[in-house]
């Protein structure tokens, strides 16, 4: 089983990005897995594909662009679900080159990391420590088009 992931940002989202995550059968998992996710802000939504629950990103170190956040929420709680007990997704895919080779693996640009925000960092630090459980027990990341990706929202179609 795999889990997709997604964060959007558009006028529907105001100044806030928002970062979801399904399974393979487009069900919703943050709702699912709500009791994993009590340090992030998380709320119910209308999109062009239904009612989802979504986590909020809004980060500080950037005025308008909350996406990547949005992206690296939505990775952070699909690894939180991956590694929790019981679990048996065996990849997540991401339709973010920056998250996938980037952030998840701890690497972060030294420019961008001295105006990146404390709450952001951790979520970086979090997300490499998560990938590298689930990875070391069989766990696998893949790459998919936004287009194809069933995590979206609806907003690129």
């Amino acid at each position: 089983m795999s889990l997709y992931v997604d964060g959007c940002m558009n006028k529907d989202t105001g100044k806030e990005a928002w970062a979801s995550v399904v399974d393979s059968d487009n069900k919703d998992m943050v709702s699912v897995h709500q009791i994993l996710f009590t340090d992030l802000v998380i709320k119910k939504v209308s999109t062009p594909k239904g009612e989802y629950y979504v986590a909020v990103a809004k980060f500080s170190d950037v005025s308008s662009q909350q996406n990547n956040g949005a992206e690296l929420l939505a990775t952070v709680m699909a690894l939180r679900i991956c590694t929790s007990p019981g679990q048996k997704y065996e990849t997540i895919y991401s339709d973010s080159t920056l998250i996938l080779d980037w952030w998840s693996k701890g690497k972060v640009n030294k420019k961008t990391l001295s105006k990146m925000d404390d709450r952001k960092k951790g979520l970086i630090s979090e997300c490499k420590q998560l990938r590298e459980q689930f990875e070391s027990s069989g766990g696998e990341f893949g790459k998919i088009s936004g287009a194809a990706n069933p995590a979206d929202l609806g907003y690129h179609k």
